[in-house]
């Protein structure tokens, strides 16, 4: 049986990857929301906060 050898350097392109897929996961729902809130998403989160009532729908794809 071999033994197989991984470097720091090979681990730490791995999580460097790992960080890289999140960071585009996050940014892909980001830009849908945008979309379909046609609005940035420091804006949204700004409005949601000056809000009197509740509108559930939006604090669920907030929270989302």
């Amino acid at each position: 049986m071999k033994v197989l050898k991984i470097s720091k350097d090979e681990i730490k392109d791995y999580e460097k990857l790992k960080i890289i897929s999140q960071i585009a996961l996050i940014k892909a729902k980001i830009e849908l929301f945008e979309k379909r809130y046609k609005s940035t998403f420091k804006d949204f989160y700004n409005d949601i906060k000056k809000t009197e009532h509740e509108d559930f729908k939006k604090w669920d794809n907030f929270i989302e």
